[in-house]
């Protein structure tokens, strides 16, 4: 008996093997089929201009350097793609040199600067959002951030540290007034990890926009809370500003200060293109907050508490994905 188990064994073992087997190859021969197919596949049917036409489809032509293209799409072959764009006429870029086409929603708003340069500065965001698909990286000293345009106007975002511990997650919304002026609000909710969710973390904010990708100035209000840190609690006022000095390189900073526990920030720097879709910026930061080591006051409220001031440089990284 312990013979013909022992068969039946190996055979079921044996016609699972072979079933294994069989998947594998049919899997190969589909993926196979799939790359000929895609392979063999037209180049997208893009949407040509027709003057005849009352709207026509605005295209956004990525370049491998990380620039942009904005026009009405005239022609498309294997060597060119011609653009009506309004300011040069028909313009050629060479099809080498080309990353990808896309309809864009907003032909008011175009630019050679790529969006998220201008969208974000060292530690907030203008209420502008990032078109949706557009997403990145920033990578600080202490560890990375995701932004991802989800949707029109939607932008989600995910920050933790490099031991991957708070974890931070927002959303944030931004409408356009008028092509100069944008509003958002947005709110980011996290906390430790490893206190079970008593060091909760959260901030409600609202955020205005003046200007334009060459140059902006965002005035920001939020409401700090965090549940294990008294201090770290009030009423956060922020600004930050952008000059474009060329298409690769900026000049902003960013100031803030939080009402409860009487903290300030100053942030100037630069940010410039290192390479195609990444940026590199560095900052010098002053940072003021209340000196724990302070002696208290004889009388309460008699003598506002003493802050300590540090300075240190910052660099962070942008990178697309």
């Amino acid at each position: 008996m312990q013979i013909i188990r022992s068969n039946h064994l190996f055979r079921a073992v044996k016609i699972s093997v072979q079933l294994f087997l069989t998947l594998l190859l049919l899997m190969s021969v589909g993926l196979r089929a799939q790359q000929r197919d895609s392979i063999q596949m037209p180049r997208p049917a893009y949407d040509w201009y027709d003057p005849y036409k009352k709207v026509n489809v605005y295209y956004r032509v990525t370049l491998l350097d990380g620039q942009f293209r904005y026009g009405y799409l005239i022609r498309e072959n294997e060597w060119e793609v011609v653009l009506r764009t309004k300011r040069l006429g028909d313009v050629s870029i060479p099809k080498q040199t080309v990353e990808s086409i896309m309809p864009y929603r907003d032909p008011k708003t175009t630019d050679r600067r790529d969006p998220i340069f201008a969208n974000r500065y060292f530690l907030m965001s203008s209420a502008e959002p990032i078109d949706p698909g557009d997403h990145y990286v920033l990578m600080n000293l202490w560890g990375p951030e995701l932004q991802m345009g989800v949707a029109t106007g939607f932008t989600a975002s995910v920050q933790t540290t490099w031991i991957a511990n708070p974890v931070l997650v927002g959303l944030r919304y931004g409408h356009e007034i008028k092509p100069y002026l944008h509003v958002g609000a947005g709110l980011l909710y996290g906390g430790d990890l490893f206190q079970r969710g008593n060091g909760n973390f959260f901030l409600p904010t609202a955020t205005a926009t003046l200007g334009d990708r060459r140059y902006n100035l965002s005035l920001g209000l939020g409401q700090l809370h965090a549940s294990e840190q008294p201090q770290l609690r009030g009423t956060f006022l922020s600004t930050g500003g952008f000059v474009a000095v060329s298409d690769r390189l900026a000049v902003l900073f960013e100031a803030g200060r939080l009402s409860g526990g009487g903290a300030a920030l100053l942030m100037p720097g630069v940010r410039w293109q290192r390479r195609r879709g990444g940026y590199i910026q560095l900052a010098a930061v002053g940072l003021t907050y209340p000196d724990p080591r302070a002696p208290e006051p004889p009388i309460a409220g008699t003598a506002a508490p003493a802050n300590k001031l540090i300075r240190f440089p910052f660099v962070s990284w942008i990178r697309r994905f």
